[in-house]
C-alpha cells in the first residue's frame, strides 16, 4: 500500500511540474511589452494554484478534492496576494473532482479572478454549480468590459486548459462588465 501511496504521489508531483514547465513557457514567449514582475508574479499564482491542489489531496488522502474549498482557499490567497479591497460575492456549490480536473480548474479560476480583480469594477461575482449534466464556473465583474478580441497570455492558459484538460467550452460576455464562463462535463 505505501508503495502505491509513493507512486500516485510521484505521478501527481511530476505531471504538476510538468504543467509548470509548460505554463512558463508559455508566458516566455508571450512576446515583448511584458511586465518581467508581473509575469513572475503570474507565475507565482499558477504555482500557488497547483500546491493548493495538492494541499487539499494532502489533507484528504483521497483523490477527490472539494472545489467549493479549493476555491475558497485560492479566492484568499489572490486577494491577499494582490491587496484587493473589492468585494466578491461567491455562490459555490458542493461538488467534486478528480485531482488532474481540479489541478486544471484551480489554475483557470486563478487566472480569471485575477484578472477580474485587476482589470474589473468594484465587485466580482464567482458562481460554481451544475447546469445540465455539467460544471459550470462563472466569474463576472462590473468594470468596463472590454471592446474587440480579449487577449493575453493569461486568456491563452485559460483557453488551452478548458479545450485540453477539461474538455469543456469558455466564453466571454462583455455587458456592462465582463462574465467569464466555463462549462464542462461532470
Amino acid at each position: 500500500m505505501r508503495g502505491v501511496l509513493a507512486q500516485e504521489i510521484h505521478h501527481r508531483v511530476k505531471n504538476n511540474l510538468q504543467t509548470v514547465a509548460s505554463l512558463l513557457r508559455l508566458q516566455a514567449r508571450s512576446g515583448d511589452g511584458v511586465d518581467p514582475r508581473k509575469a513572475l508574479d503570474d507565475s507565482a499564482n499558477r504555482i500557488l494554484a497547483i500546491a493548493a491542489v495538492h494541499e487539499v489531496l494532502t489533507q484528504r488522502r483521497h483523490d477527490d478534492v472539494e472545489l467549493a474549498e479549493l476555491l475558497d482557499r485560492l479566492r484568499a490567497m489572490l486577494v491577499q496576494g494582490l491587496g484587493s479591497p473589492k468585494r466578491i460575492e461567491a455562490e459555490l456549490e458542493q461538488i467534486s473532482l478528480d485531482g488532474d480536473q481540479a489541478t486544471a480548474l484551480a489554475l483557470v479560476f486563478s487566472e480569471l479572478l485575477q484578472n477580474a480583480l485587476e482589470h474589473g469594477g468594484e465587485t466580482v461575482t464567482v458562481q460554481l454549480t451544475r447546469r445540465n449534466g455539467e460544471i459550470l464556473l462563472a466569474i463576472a465583474d462590473d468594470g468596463e468590459g472590454f471592446t474587440g478580441e480579449p487577449s493575453g497570455t493569461g486568456l491563452s492558459i485559460v483557453g488551452a486548459l478548458v479545450r485540453d484538460e477539461l474538455r469543456g467550452t469558455l466564453a466571454l460576455h462583455s455587458n456592462g462588465g465582463l462574465r467569464v464562463e466555463v462549462a464542462f462535463p461532470a
